[in-house]
This record gives structure tokens, sequence and C-alpha cells, in this order.
């Protein structure tokens, strides 16, 4: 009969607020880490293109084409100190003007 089909939700008493579950506390040992938006959208636009066959991966998967430096390549270097003048003379120190 046509208008007398009725819903689960409509044989049980109205509510006067939504019902709403409580939410676990989750408790976790790693830390929480902090992904800007902007950065999580690029990764995540990054990896539905990988997945669709629109990014050529064989550039990232390949080896590289210089092998990584040997510790016999790596020489010492000298760095000059650098020196800081003061602003203001050691005569002028805590005088206000």
């Amino acid at each position: 009969m046509v208008g007398l089909e009725r819903r689960v939700s409509d044989r049980l008493p109205p509510q006067s607020r939504p019902i709403t579950a409580a939410a676990q506390a989750v408790v976790s040992t790693e830390p929480e880490v902090l992904v800007d938006p902007r950065e999580a959208a690029a990764l995540r636009a990054f990896f539905a293109r990988a997945r669709s066959g629109d990014v050529e991966l064989a550039a990232i998967m390949a080896p590289a084409a210089t092998p990584p430096a040997g510790s016999d390549d790596v020489h010492d270097i000298y760095i000059a100190p650098i020196a800081f003048e003061p602003v203001i003379g050691a005569e002028d120190k805590g005088v206000r003007q």
C-alpha cells in the first residue's frame, strides 16, 4: 500500500539531541608529527598521480649516476673564525642619552 511504508527511524521516539559516541582516549608513545596542510596535499597529489601512472618513477628508482663519496674523498677544510665588533664602544656601555 502506498504511503504505509515506514522506516525504522520513524518507529523510534524523537530525540531532543543527536546521540554521539564518546571519544576514546588514544595513548601513543610516538611523538606527534605535524605536517603543513599544503605539504600533505602535495604529497597526496603526488602519490595519486604516481598510482595513475602520470609520474615517471624510473628516474627515482634508478641507481645514482655517481657513487657517494668515500672516506678518501673527504678532506678537512679551514673556516676562518668570525669576529663581531661591539656596536657600542666600551666607554658608552650603560650610559643613556
